[in-house]
């Protein structure tokens, strides 16, 4: 029997690994093969027939694949599923495996070798890149407030000082807390109570976490139960470009809940290669880190540095079909998780937008078509394959909500909807964006199921504008050629723009080209910018720009190629304006400034031709070094660096995760009660004039502070013959005295006492030292009268030319101490009761020791020679 079921297996083998291939590497879907992923034969060859492995498994219906599995425990484990798609995850062997594939219904299966993995670490944080800053200081109200996301990795440590009190602990969580994780959850809604650079895009956010050790989705329930509208996945398996299961089920996921938005790291691969489908062996092309990345209805981010310069690694489309991937970019210095972080906490911004006003979570094709006409174009007119639709623009994308520049509805089969719309004159850079949610579908070489066709019509011109669509042909050239205007039938997304659009009534006509259901629902985004408009975007009223640093300043302009002149001043102090540069160019939208060491109020200006553009006043400071003086039990002191330029100082103490304020003064120290509170998290903050604060010293915490009550230190050591005692204390703050003491048996005397220390450090040499032990101790006298000792500290001494050895007597098994002075080369003799000799030790060094744990007790007698 054995034998038999092993031949069964070899030649259902034999049948899988020898299907045909279409010409461009997709297997041909006329043949049942269609139901294993690209790559299966070349990994299930290295696979031994009992040799264990991970499958992932979809079919046709979930009540029979459910009861197939159960018949075939225990040699089958289910790891996860997702019933809407009849998906799951096991494990078993190769054998088993081979026997399931050949189960009708089944239609699809892969082998899932690959652990996820969080792309790369995050090296800097600048929310700037996309007018994060900016948003927050024109709608101050979008803060995340009442929004929920979830972090699918492992899990974030929810009690980081930027993350606490606002996690929802669920069971889909692991118990292994990792930092690249950490990272991400305080990128998309850290609270900022560390230090600046730890403030999110949504700081008042919920958020909870779960596994990508499960690469399903989660059920529907699980986000409906805990409020979830934005999921975070920055991790990535390594290169696939397929639609697979995993794709199929966030596309069936995310069209039939309508309302979650998927955001995905598009992956650190960017000089990679895909070793399958139709761009397999294309260097620099669909290298997107997973299948699941692949869906339609999700987005993937890649990454640009802060001055919008694609990240090398950073991975790139298309898609298998030819679609545009990564939708978009965003800032991530180190790797596309922080894009992907950045983007997630944008999109709960945009819905918090759309809520406030109709007390309802928008579509989620109306936020991607928000996102993607929002952005800004990066390296050639329309969509490309490296940077998507562009840089995402948080200020732009929640504008659109704002101004009610969108449209939604509905177009059946053949049917065409127009919807008429009024561009005024004086206006540049029209941009219109379509999205749509579509279904999954079962062939892997097809993705669109539902077309959209949309074009811009100026009636009486007789113009006629379509969306910008790119070459999808599988060579380098053609993947790097810009885009055309074309009829789109690839994409769920379509963009028109125009860069100088004549003002009149035009029309957008939107045509259901291709559809499998009833009606397909979508969103229309619209927006256009002023000619000869100039704003800045940084810095805004709330920003601090860092003294002594370089600092990056950015503003948005139509004014092209021109040039213009940046100066600054300091309102209250100087009506003068000083050079920043004399010229920049204008379309780079950014300059670098060294700015001056000073804590103030500062002010730039943009002078452009006859015309000069006023930046909010905003402040200059840096963070101040503060320091525990000392830590008593009924009190502490902190201090920190007296500035120029500053008022006063705010003290902030983080406790019951948030921070609150402790006391304002004009010292620049304070002492505060002792901090009941186990976090013991404080930090300062300078006061400009007029109660402006400059930048908050990150949090320091007072466990792990090398401080005592007053007396830091206090320590004896022998000199030349003498004792020296070393005395360092933490602060002379309401110190009336301090005493250097010996004890000499039951009386202790003064050797020196200094009244009223203005020195933090004393040194006292005692000349008269005791052959043996000799005992000091440190007091400080406070002027409300307590006294504080140190611990006392003995100095043992031996005279030139003499042995000490002790203690004497020693305990059984303690060793005994030699010290001698100017005694190197001598020898120790060691003899019992009778006389005997019964050890020889040489003296090398002043100190020696002689074990005892060899000797048995008694009463020895030594001699030195």
């Amino acid at each position: 029997m054995k034998k038999n079921a092993l031949l069964l297996i070899s030649i259902l083998f034999l049948k899988i690994s020898g299907f045909a291939q279409t010409n461009n590497g997709i297997a041909n879907t006329s043949s049942s093969i269609t139901k294993f992923s690209p790559g299966w034969e070349r990994a299930i060859a290295k696979i031994a027939p009992s040799q264990s492995c991970i499958f992932l498994v979809q079919a046709k219906n979930w009540s029979e694949l459910q009861n197939k599995l159960q018949e075939m425990r225990p040699e089958v484990r289910l790891l996860s599923s997702y019933p809407e798609t009849a998906t799951v995850l096991i494990e078993t062997s190769k054998a088993h495996a081979i026997l399931i594939s050949t189960w009708p219904g089944i239609t699809f299966m892969d082998i899932r070798n690959r652990t996820p993995e969080g792309e790369l670490s995050v090296s800097d944080f600048d929310l700037s890149v996309n007018e994060v800053d900016y948003l927050s200081s024109q709608f101050p109200d979008l803060d995340g407030s009442g929004m929920v996301f979830n972090l699918k990795e492992s899990r974030y440590d929810s009690t980081d000082v930027d993350l606490a009190g606002r996690y929802i602990p669920t069971a889909q969580s692991t118990a292994f807390i990792n930092v690249h994780a950490t990272t991400i959850a305080s990128m998309i809604a850290g609270a900022g109570n560390s230090y600046y650079t730890g403030k999110g895009v949504a700081p008042a956010a919920m958020h909870t976490s779960a596994s990508f050790y499960n690469l399903l989705p989660e059920p529907r329930a699980y986000y409906d139960n805990y409020g979830i509208s934005v999921q975070n996945h920055s991790y990535g398996i390594g290169v696939e470009s397929y639609y697979g299961a995993e794709a199929a089920a966030y596309d069936h996921m995310i069209y039939h809940d309508g309302r979650l938005i998927h955001v995905f790291s598009a992956g650190n691969a960017g000089l990679s290669e895909a070793e399958e489908g139709p761009y397999a062996g294309l260097q620099g092309f669909a290298n997107l880190t997973g299948n699941f990345k692949m869906a339609k209805n999700l987005l993937t981010v890649g990454s640009v540095d802060s001055f919008l310069t694609m990240e090398t690694l950073s991975s790139h489309g298309p898609a298998h079909d030819g679609r545009v991937k990564p939708e978009l970019v965003a800032y991530g210095e180190g790797g596309s998780s922080g894009a992907a972080g950045i983007t997630s906490g944008v999109s709960l911004l945009i819905q918090q937008a759309y809520k406030q006003s109709h007390d309802s979570l928008p579509a989620a094709e109306l936020v991607k078509a928000a996102l993607l006409n929002g952005a800004q174009d990066l390296l050639t007119t329309g969509p490309d394959f490296i940077s998507g639709f562009g840089n995402v623009q948080a200020f732009q994308s929640v504008k659109s909500i704002r101004e009610g520049h969108y449209f939604l509805g509905y177009v059946a089969a053949n049917e065409s909807i127009v919807i008429p719309l009024e561009v005024p004159s004086n206006i540049k850079n029209l941009k219109l964006t379509l999205c749509w949610l579509v279904p999954p579908h079962p062939n892997i070489s097809v993705a669109l199921v539902n077309d959209l066709d949309m074009q811009l019509i100026l009636p009486g011109s007789g113009n006629v504008w379509l969306p910008w669509t790119l070459n999808t042909s599988p060579h380098p050239d053609s993947l790097l050629l810009p885009a055309v205007r074309k009829r789109d039938t690839l994409n769920p997304q379509e963009q028109i723009s125009l860069a100088d659009p004549l003002a009149g009534n035009y029309q957008i006509e939107i045509k259901g080209q291709r559809i499998s259901t009833d009606r397909q629902r979508f969103a229309l985004v619209y927006d256009w910018d002023i000619k000869d408009y100039f704003y800045w975007t940084r810095p805004t009223s709330s920003d601090n720009l860092h003294s002594e640093n370089n600092n990056v300043i950015r503003w948005k302009n139509s004014y092209g190629y021109s040039e213009g002149k940046i100066e600054y001043r300091f309102p209250g102090q100087s009506s003068d304006w000083a050079a920043v540069a004399d010229s920049v160019r204008l379309h780079a939208e950014y300059h670098t400034w060294k700015v001056p060491d000073i804590f103030a109020t500062a002010q730039l200006r943009m002078i452009i031709a006859s015309d000069t553009f006023y930046a909010d006043t905003f402040t200059i400071s840096r963070p101040l070094d503060l320091a525990l003086q000392f830590d008593c039990e009924d009190s502490l002191l902190l201090s920190w660096e007296k500035m120029d330029g500053i008022d006063s100082y705010q003290l902030w103490a983080f406790t019951n995760n948030e921070l609150n304020k402790l006391v304002q003064t004009s010292d620049s120290f304070a002492v505060l009660p002792a901090f009941a509170s186990q976090e013991r998290l404080v930090s300062v903050q300078p006061v400009l004039a007029e109660g402006i604060t400059g930048l908050r010293s990150p949090l320091l915490n007072l466990n792990f502070q090398n401080s005592r009550c007053y007396l830091q230190s206090f320590w004896a050591r022998e000199a030349d013959n003498q004792g020296e005692l070393t005395l360092e204390l933490g602060s002379v703050y309401s110190v009336s005295k301090i005493r250097i003491e010996k004890r000499s048996g039951s009386s202790v005397i003064t050797l020196a006492e200094f009244p009223f220390p203005a020195e933090l450090s004393y040194t006292y040499l005692d000349a008269n030292l005791n052959q043996g032990a000799n005992n000091y101790r440190a007091v400080v006298e406070l002027q409300s009268g307590l006294t504080i000792m140190s611990d006392e500290q003995r100095l043992i001494y031996a005279a030139p030319a003499t042995a000490l050895i002790y203690p004497n007597p020693a305990y059984d098994g303690e060793d005994v101490t030699i010290q001698t002075k100017n005694l190197e080369g001598s020898t120790l003799y060691l003899y019992d009761q009778m006389a005997r000799l019964i050890e020889i030790l040489s003296i090398d060094v002043e100190t020696e020791f002689l074990f005892t744990d060899t000797l048995s007790r008694g009463i020895y007698f030594y001699q030195m020679g």
